[in-house]
């Protein structure tokens, strides 16, 4: 079966399914939980569809469809930063967060289930990062639909955006600052020169370089066609993203710089990004489905990592979230602030994903690790934030007025 027709086969099918969930009045809770269903389905382990060696050969799509998040990810950054006072506070408290969950599944690895996985010291290393990465990154998209349902608006509602927009940066940022690093450490093996911040740089430098032919091609100033727009946006990233798995790096980084590089060169770039916004959902969704059909059933030990992953991150969320409304200037109220987090969704599956591409031992492990927290995290989520803005008095807030320069939800929508 040619990969062209698997493509297309792919894309009708989670077009099928998004459409069955709308006709029966469940669209809004099609989430990237159940395109991932539908790729362990068509996998090895459903109708083999997607086997083995079609996973193989689509892996340059996977770079291409991580390395359009990043991009999307990045595009709006430096505008939205400025328009947000919890920035800071919440980038704080996704360090903590990500530490702990990193923490946390680094001394359980390494005391109790790496000898039984077979999980040498210096893979224990990476996989909490992995780990940690992929616990700081939230599904904004659930957080909007959740305050959208009850016509929320105000501050706290702005503080949990904000929150998630700072934790999906520090997620690809530290993710692909650990996949370069242990680049470094297998070309230092090999006698090459590039030192781990050289490597880092590197991929900054790479990001920098394709923004800036970006924002050429299209004019700082004039307004392109869309389908200028779309075609030079395509060309960018996958010659951001071919560059990066030369390296062996993370195409999300790669593009994520690339996108910021944009953002803070083009002077049209809120409109750049809403023209954009179309090519996102259609990424998520792909990879949310390639994710599953990569999937492997871990040892039975693994599930206990998961577990505590899984845990570790609700019960930090939750801790943390409270010590961030204390912080934040000025002050939050809102009870069980953290819970508003609990969403993953695609990012953290990217995350997974790009880890198991250089990690393939690993990859039962790390994705059915995320994958079970993707699922029960989007499940609990809608509840979890509607409770956080019920709570905060902001159901149909009418009191809180919207200032010009800010667009919360054009900025975040598309950051699932």
């Amino acid at each position: 079966m040619s990969l062209a027709f698997i493509l297309v086969l792919i894309a009708a099918f989670s077009l099928g399914v998004q459409r069955f969930f709308e006709r029966i009045g469940f669209g809004s809770f099609v989430t990237s939980v159940v395109f991932l269903l539908v790729g362990v389905v068509l996998g090895r382990f459903g109708f083999g569809v997607l086997g083995a060696s079609s996973i193989e050969a689509l892996q340059p799509v996977l770079s291409l469809l991580m390395g359009i998040m990043g991009f999307i990810l990045g595009l709006p950054l430096s505008h939205a930063i400025r328009k947000t006072t919890f920035a800071s506070t919440g980038f704080a408290a996704s360090i903590g967060l990500g530490g702990v969950v990193g923490g946390a599944s680094f001394a359980m690895t390494r005391f109790f289930l790496g000898p039984a996985l077979g999980i040498n010291e210096s893979d224990q290393v990476w996989l909490a990062v992995a780990l940690g990465a992929a616990a700081t990154s939230v599904s904004t998209s659930l957080v909007s639909r959740a305050a959208d349902s009850i016509g929320a608006r105000g501050p706290v509602t702005q503080s949990l955006n904000a929150w998630a927009m700072v934790s999906n940066i520090l997620s690809v940022v530290v993710a692909g600052g650990a996949l370069a690093m242990s680049r470094a450490l297998a070309t230092e093996q090999a006698g090459a020169v590039l030192t781990k911040t050289e490597w880092f740089v590197a991929c900054v430098g790479i990001g920098f370089v394709c923004g800036v032919l970006y924002t050429l091609f299209l004019g700082r100033d004039s307004e392109q066609s869309q389908d200028r727009t779309f075609l030079a946006t395509v060309a960018i990233v996958v010659f951001a993203s071919g560059l990066a798995a030369a390296m062996g790096v993370s195409p999300m980084l790669v593009n994520l710089f690339a996108g910021l590089t944009t953002s803070i060169f083009h002077r049209k770039t809120e409109a750049l990004y809403k023209v954009l916004q179309g090519l996102y959902r259609p990424a998520c969704t792909m990879l949310a489905i390639l994710a599953g059909a990569m999937w492997v059933p871990p040892p039975t030990l693994g599930w206990i990592l998961a577990a505590i992953y899984f845990s570790t991150r609700v019960i930090a969320s939750y801790l943390i979230g409270a010590l961030a409304t204390r912080m934040a200037e000025p002050r939050i109220d809102a009870s069980r602030f953290g819970a508003g987090i609990w969403g993953q969704g695609a990012l953290a599956i990217a995350v997974g994903v790009n880890f198991a591409q250089t990690n393939p031992d690993l990859a039962g492990v790390v994705l059915s690790t995320l994958f079970s927290a993707v699922l029960l995290g989007d499940l609990l989520s809608p509840l979890a934030v509607r409770t956080v803005l019920i709570d905060a008095g902001e159901t149909g807030s009418t009191s809180y007025v919207k200032p010009p320069s800010e667009n919360s939800k054009t900025t975040m929508e598309a950051m699932s």
